[in-house]
């Protein structure tokens, strides 16, 4: 199983990057000592691990990834997705349950549900 890190970076208000750790005692230590040198500093956090394919390291931080060497798709917690997840339906339509999305989206990857309109209308 890969190993998900979580990483904290201390950013100015200027746009600098003061540190970028997986210590989060040191992330705010470095923050406190920016603000009390009267900077403006703020903890960003994201996650990342190596990709399951290639090894590349994937970055997230608040929302699904795909590596960007290969083209993988994770969860922004590093939980490896289908690669056609975005094609399922049932993402984005609530009347679609997620194995009729999944059907429909290998039906059009292959090819065999071009041009036709799925659902009600007349």
């Amino acid at each position: 199983m890969k190993e998900v890190k979580k990483i904290y970076e201390v950013w100015t208000g200027e746009g600098d990057r003061l540190i970028s750790t997986a210590d989060y005692d040191q992330a705010h230590k470095v923050r406190g000592e920016a603000h009390a040198a009267g900077k403006y500093a703020k903890i960003h956090t994201h996650r990342e691990w190596p990709c399951g394919d290639c090894g590349t390291t994937v970055h997230a931080s608040g929302r699904d990834t795909d590596c960007d060497k290969c083209g993988a798709c994770y969860s922004m917690y590093g939980q490896r997705l289908n690669r056609n997840w975005r094609d399922n339906m049932s993402n984005y339509d609530d009347d679609v349950s997620d194995m009729d999305g999944a059907e429909v989206a290998a039906l059009r990857r292959d090819n065999f549900l071009d041009g036709i309109v799925l659902g009600g209308g007349s």
